[in-house]
């Protein structure tokens, strides 16, 4: 097969699902997008996320509280009146506002702050894995199902041989051996049949528990769009953008950031307002108003040492990133690599097909002829058809692969909002 042929194998295998095609399915048949949305909408992994979402979003809100006046109240009572008190107890009430506490505060907002990126970004990198594993689990369940199909028509065909030898047997031109040996040929396709069905029956289990679904909710259509002229570059880039371990490793940074700065505020003073309404059992009523100034002199060394520890952290953070951005590149690489080997197996193992298809149906008429015997007709049909399923391995493969490509290189949102089958 010269180039050409191959190129244009390779674009009529990336445009073997077309959108004319799409228009024909079933009305039970739905899209891979379709089915991760209904999966993401009842797996519980993503409600139990959204639970720690809420309460980091609880100790945001605490920290911005810090920034306003809290009150308090007290009061005191002595197990004796002293003769000269006015009052049998003291009554206090408190109003204190942070004027200056050299970053503290802001420091610790924006540590809840990040700590509640980081939730947002753990359902979203779990609403990845479960897509991920949904579009695994389909393209299981579709290959067994193809495949299924293929060995039911190689169990026809062997059916048909078998017949042919038993006839032979029975005219005298073959042997009573040889009917067994060929029945143990039409066992063999038949197990491999039998193990097929189980496999579709474990995946479809899967899918089912996986999505929540019942058999209906799961049919899948794997018809799709080529990617239009991808760029390995472009790919990696928008990877880089959309990776959800990079976006968390970038608010761990600003969690370690927000540390060193809280530590480098145990050195300036805290400055704040007390406004003070007292009624003593002494002196009466009284209101006062207090501006406090309080500076800790002491263990300096440990706050040294602290923020010595939160620069080291940030170092070792970020070098963590510039490695996983590069784990990242890889993978993209590998998605993109074993995407066009994929394609290119799947042209070069449909024209083995057509070849071996071409060769069984001349074994045929020279076996009816007397020209060949009945292993050479049987193993021409277990090679025809052995041949069509590793079209369908290479098939399924593509598809699952630039599903994947199209989950990492875009933000899942954009993903789902595709109606692309």
């Amino acid at each position: 097969m010269n180039t050409r042929k191959i190129s244009l194998a390779i674009t009529l295998a990336m445009s073997i699902f077309s959108p004319a095609q799409a228009e024909q399915t079933t009305a039970n048949e739905k899209s891979i997008q379709a089915l991760i949305s209904l999966t993401l909408s009842r797996n519980p992994k993503i409600f139990a996320n959204n639970q720690e979402k809420f309460a980091r979003q609880q100790e945001t809100q605490a920290a911005e509280a810090q920034f306003f006046p809290t009150p308090s109240a007290s009061i005191e009572k002595a197990d004796n009146r002293p003769r000269l008190a006015l009052n049998e107890r003291t009554d206090n009430i408190r109003i204190v506002q942070p004027v200056f506490t050299g970053g503290r505060l802001t420091a610790g907002l924006e540590r809840a702050t990040a700590a509640e990126n980081i939730a947002n970004i753990n359902i979203e990198s779990a609403r990845l894995t479960l897509s991920e594993e949904v579009i695994d689990t389909v393209s299981s369940l579709k290959n067994a199902e193809e495949k299924t199909q293929v060995l039911e028509k190689s169990l026809k065909k062997h059916s048909q041989y078998l017949e042919m030898v038993r006839r032979r047997a029975t005219e005298g031109q073959s042997s009573q051996a040889d009917v067994l040996l060929a029945e143990n040929r039409w066992l063999a396709v038949k197990a491999d049949l039998l193990g097929l069905n189980n496999e579709q029956a474990l995946q479809r289990i899967r899918l089912k528990q996986l999505c929540q679904c019942n058999n209906e909710e799961i049919e899948v259509t794997l018809q799709h769009k080529a990617m239009v002229n991808p760029n390995l570059e472009q790919l990696e880039q928008l990877s880089l953008e959309n990776s959800t371990t990079l976006k968390r490793i970038d608010q761990e940074l600003l969690i370690l950031q927000a540390l060193e700065k809280e530590a480098l505020s145990a050195y300036s003073p805290q400055v704040s307002l007390r406004a003070e309404h007292s009624r003593g059992n002494f002196t009466g009523p009284d209101n006062s108003v207090f501006l406090n100034i309080n500076v800790s002199l002491g263990a300096g060394s440990s706050q040294l040492r602290s923020i010595n520890a939160a620069e080291f952290r940030t170092q070792g953070k970020y070098q963590e990133r510039d490695a996983e951005a590069q784990a990242v590149s890889r993978t993209v690489q590998s998605f993109f690599q074993f995407l066009e080997t994929s394609l290119q197996r799947q042209a070069l193992q449909q024209s083995s097909h057509e070849s071996a298809m071409a060769v069984m149906l001349a074994s045929e008429r020279l076996y009816l002829s007397g020209r060949k015997s009945w292993q050479e007709l049987m193993n021409s049909a277990r090679e025809a058809y052995q041949a069509e399923t590793l079209v369908v391995d290479a098939k399924i493969s593509a598809w699952q692969v630039q599903q994947k490509l199209l989950v990492t290189s875009q933000s899942l949102d954009v993903y789902l909002s595709q109606n692309r089958p």
